[in-house]
């Protein structure tokens, strides 16, 4: 390199000690088996003073040590380092991992429960259950149909799956599922077992017995067109084969209480409220025993114009829906209490509890409502109330009418309609009904005597009674079998004249709305050795009500 140039034996050794220390780092790091000792390399040949008189280039032409090795990350020196890193592979599942989670833990792919054992833990990481509203095939085309950019296989979408997320088991069907929902479930199955019909989704035979699923009266059997319109059935049906299925049932069972069980039941009630300075909005369950009776409407047209509000309303979810946000709160509440009573504090009355839930600094808001005032609010109200018709097919009730304490319009429809909220309360979608209580404080000692025909369902000896139910405008006595949320389950006898009934061979015992149900009676009395009829001022009583006489 030098030739023959004339210079000293310090420089010679100089440029030979440069050229041996080159080489030597170069081969270093081109045989380097890991990515950390050539890190480790760079780092040697990075810094201020290599930058300073601009050697990057010689550095990566001499040694091979790429550019982006060299960045600004500082040591504790002040100089600059070299911390260059291999560039990640950002795998499918984890671009796709929050996405697919919030896909999973929507409302309408799963719905959250309440319960305060209702929970699962993994990792030290305790989260509330959320059961699965359909098959997992049925999620996975759902979630393409909503990302058709993605393409996300199905066994990676099942692998993606939150652990809190999980299939319903038998054990979650009496608190998480819709019984008559899945009873029709059973009876599809059994319909396609016997290949009389194609499909099994119950939204697919929808669409196929209504003219619009999304229409009210189509869905309620109001429309002309759908009303009597029938499933297709194959070819090959024999009318007179019995088949059997199942069907999910529930019984009222007594039990002996101990003689230990002295303690007080503790009620805990709980209802999500949304207001504003003028309105209140209620969402609730909707228990004939609680919330979805005359009473309940009667305070929410008086008392809340006491609070000071102009208007408002009250939503009621669909029975045997699941549970929803007022039910984790409530669940909170139970977990908190448990928890107390483990570490030994005694709860033995309402008091109690609410002063020991109080202590614990909860966000939640509790209130103690004394039974006395509770009390005094039944004294006050009229003795007898008009009952709210078709009350338990409501799902919404409306105030906005004030005035005196006595008197309130109340708007009422089948389904809530959340578009009143943005119109003062004042639309008239799904045919909104106007009802007036018109009670007066004193009520008439003859008004008072008249005989209360409304059927109270919540009464502990339901089951067994016999009643009048209304079908095809005609009436049928029967005996109460079982009693849901907003269904009865009668058996009805046959009708062969005026006031003449038999017990067909055939039992005949169906579902009915509460609605259909007209009044309780007396056991029916025996004119033959088959046939009975009504007692007869009680029969005069229903022709002239619902028979016109």
């Amino acid at each position: 390199m030098l030739g023959t140039s004339p210079v000293s034996k310090d420089v010679r050794r100089t440029l030979v000690y440069h050229h041996a220390l080159v080489k030597s780092l170069k081969q270093k790091f081109q045989c380097a088996a890991k990515e950390k000792t050539r890190n480790l390399i760079a780092r040697i040949v990075s810094g201020k003073i290599l930058k300073k008189y601009r050697f990057q280039k010689i550095i990566h032409d001499t040694l091979g040590v790429s550019a982006k090795r060299f960045c600004k990350n500082v040591n504790t020196n002040g100089d600059e380092i070299a911390c260059f890193a291999r560039k990640k592979y950002i795998s499918t599942h984890s671009k796709l991992q929050d996405q697919v989670v919030a896909f999973y833990t929507r409302d309408d792919v799963s719905r959250s429960t309440a319960g305060k054992k209702q929970t699962v833990t993994k990792g030290k990481v305790k989260k509330q259950k959320r059961f699965m509203t359909d098959t997992m095939k049925n999620l996975h085309r759902k979630f393409l149909l909503e990302n058709v950019s993605s393409k996300l296989s199905y066994t990676l979408f099942c692998r993606m799956r939150p652990y809190w997320v999980v299939h319903p088991t038998i054990a979650d069907r009496d608190t998480c599922l819709c019984k008559v929902h899945e009873n029709l479930e059973f009876i599809v199955e059994k319909l396609h077992g016997l290949k009389l019909l194609e499909r099994t989704e119950l939204e697919s035979l929808a669409e196929e017995t209504c003219c619009n699923p999304t229409f009210k009266p189509c869905m309620y059997a109001e429309c002309k067109n759908c009303k009597l319109q029938d499933l297709k059935i194959q070819s090959g049906y024999d009318g007179q084969t019995q088949v059997s299925y199942v069907q999910w049932t529930t019984e009222t069972v007594l039990r002996e209480k101990k003689s230990g069980d002295s303690k007080e039941k503790l009620p805990v009630n709980i209802t999500y409220l949304t207001i504003s300075r003028k309105h209140a909005h209620f969402f609730s369950d909707g228990p004939c025993s609680e919330y979805r009776q005359k009473g309940n409407f009667y305070m929410l047209t008086t008392e809340l114009y006491n609070q000071g509000f102009t208007a408002g309303t009250w939503n009621f979810f669909e029975a045997s829906h699941g549970k929803g946000a007022p039910d984790g709160v409530g669940g909170l509440l139970k977990r908190t209490a448990d928890r107390l009573v483990s570490q030994g504090e005694d709860i033995s009355t309402a008091k109690h509890l609410f002063n020991a839930l109080v202590n614990t600094n909860t966000a939640v808001k509790i209130f103690y409502i004394e039974e006395a005032t509770v009390e005094k609010a039944i004294q006050q109200m009229p003795q007898r109330l008009p009952a709210v018709p078709c009350t338990m097919r409501i799902h919404q009730v409306i105030t906005q009418a004030p005035g005196k304490l006595t008197y309130r319009d109340v708007t009422y429809r089948d389904v809530s309609c959340l578009c009143s909220t943005r119109q003062i309360l004042q639309c008239q979608c799904y045919q909104a009904q106007a009802f007036d209580f018109k009670v007066n404080s004193a009520v008439p000692a003859l008004h008072q005597e008249q005989p209360d025909l409304e059927v109270q369902w919540d009464r502990d000896d339901i089951v067994g009674q016999w009643c009048v139910i209304r079908y095809d405008d005609e009436v049928y006595p029967g005996t109460i079998v079982e009693v849901s949320e907003t269904h009865v389950h009668v058996k009805c006898m046959h009708r062969v004249g005026h006031n003449r009934y038999f017990w067909p061979m055939q039992e005949d015992a169906l579902w009915y709305p509460f609605e259909d149900v007209l009044r309780l009676i007396p056991a029916p009395q025996h004119v033959t050795a088959r046939h009975v009829e009504i007692k007869r001022d009680v029969w005069e009583d229903i022709a002239k009500s619902y028979l016109n006489g």
